[in-house]
């Protein structure tokens, strides 16, 4: 009896079965079917701020312009910014819509993987400051600033 006991006790193998394996990659599965979207989602979101950041250092030129030459205007010697320039981390393309001596409009449009979100397309700011942005609809959204 005590043989059997020492023969059956030196049998047990060390590792995995298939089926164990098999059930932890299909829950890793299921798990990456939640967790990258979101992740993907949370990306979109913290590169709308180059947008942001972009667009309010683009007003500020701008707005130093106007104080030395009492104008936004090319013309006047301020930047030409209608046709367009790329933010720090090149997201977006800022353009200046509307250009003149006294209006401005600033428009920041996304490149590459940033066109993919939808749901804050563009970002827009004036020369009074208001701020605006809208979806891909263009219908404007009020969360996205």
């Amino acid at each position: 009896m005590c043989k059997s006991i020492k023969y059956t006790a030196s049998k047990i193998s060390n590792g995995f079965t298939l089926v164990e394996v098999l059930i932890v990659i299909a829950i890793l599965g299921i798990l990456a079917m939640f967790i990258i979207p979101s992740y993907s989602e949370q990306v979109q979101k913290t590169r709308r701020s180059d947008a942001k950041i972009s667009l309010m250092q683009t007003a500020q030129i701008l707005e130093r312009c106007f104080s030395d030459n009492s104008s936004y205007a090319a013309g006047a010697g301020c930047t030409d910014f209608t046709a367009g320039v790329l933010s720090d981390e090149q997201f977006y393309t800022i353009t200046a819509t509307t250009q003149t001596a006294t209006t401005y409009t600033l428009t920041a449009t996304p490149n590459s993987t940033q066109a993919n979100d939808t749901q804050c397309a563009t970002f827009t700011l004036d020369q009074t400051g208001a701020k605006s942005a809208a979806n891909s609809s263009n219908v404007a959204q009020t969360n996205c600033w």
